[in-house]
């Protein structure tokens, strides 16, 4: 059965009622058996246990054999440019925290692959029970990238890490920050080379003209991408 990222997080939500579900996380090494009670296991795992689900109701994937670049899973797997899944998850308990891409890396695929910016990401956000390592879903979300990061005053758009990798921000729940999501993929690009050249400024120069080609070639569409400089003013006041 071949289904789509929508489909998948309805089935998912409204029939499997993930969020209704309970679990915990087994390792077992010859005669000891353990119930692993370190949350930051559980991010590592839904992956694995999402392609165990989907094996288990016969709908078709492939995972992706590159490990190190996106998309996780491909939902079509005749066709590669269409239903990419990325898969992320996070301790609800705390500000999600996983890694989006590395800015240079994400320019070089974007390039090279314009469907990238329209992949779809599944994110769990789980709490475990630091006591008897039971896990529990207590959300779940189905977004594109421009809808989980924000934009921010000194670095363009949301970062962390030492490496600086392109960041989520807290998109369920804004309300206790003055921060906003991107309006729009447009703005999201926008924010990103503005990010590329304050951080990466020999490989930024014509990285606005290259997406767009790139874009126009692949869709028979042209992107709209503004300066940073001249749309900022729509999320930070001056």
């Amino acid at each position: 059965m071949r289904i789509t990222p929508k489909q998948l997080f309805e089935r998912l939500n409204r029939d499997f009622r993930i969020t209704e579900q309970t679990g915990n996380i087994q390792f077992n090494l010859g005669d000891v058996s353990i119930i692993v009670k370190r949350r930051d296991v559980v991010g590592n795992i839904m992956q694995e246990w999402l392609e165990g689900w989907m094996r288990k109701n016969d709908i078709e994937y492939s995972a992706n054999p590159n490990t190190q670049m996106p998309p996780d899973l491909y939902l079509d797997p005749e066709d590669l440019t269409d239903s990419l899944l990325e898969v992320k998850a996070f301790n609800y308990e705390a500000t999600p925290a996983f890694d989006i891409a590395e800015p240079v890396a994400y320019l070089q695929e974007l390039e090279r692959h314009p469907y990238m910016l329209n992949s779809y990401y599944i994110i769990f956000g789980y709490v475990m029970n630091e006591n008897t390592g039971t896990v529990v879903i207590k959300d779940m979300w189905l977004k594109h990238v421009w809808e989980i990061t924000a934009p921010a005053k000194k670095t363009a758009m949301s970062v962390g890490g030492s490496a600086r990798k392109i960041r989520p921000t807290k998109w369920y729940n804004l309300t206790t920050r003055s921060k906003k999501l991107f309006e729009s993929k447009e703005d999201y690009l926008s924010a990103f080379i503005e990010l590329l050249y304050k951080q990466h400024h020999e490989v930024a120069k014509d990285s606005k003209d290259k997406i767009i080609a790139s874009y126009k070639k692949f869709y028979n569409e042209t992107i709209r991408i503004q300066w940073w400089d001249d749309i900022k003013g729509k999320y930070f006041e001056e």
